[in-house]
């Protein structure tokens, strides 16, 4: 039995700086959310970033590699 994802939120670490939900989200079964984030270096460079989104008893970690040229 499927059971809603309640109170999902997220966060990026740009390697610049900090990007954070504002309000959770709930997913219902066999459901699934797109984050678009807008975010503006301070200066060139190859930054480390890091994607979280986590409930109550879940946390997904996705790593990713920023260059701005």
């Amino acid at each position: 039995m499927y059971v809603p994802m309640v109170n999902v939120s997220w966060s990026l670490n740009t390697g610049n700086g900090v990007v954070s939900s504002t309000s959770p989200i709930t997913l219902q079964p066999q459901e699934s959310a797109f984050v678009f984030v807008t975010y503006n270096y301070t200066a060139a460079g190859s930054f480390g970033a890091n994607f979280t989104a986590v409930n109550g008893s879940w946390t997904d970690v996705e790593a990713l590699n920023v260059t701005i040229t």
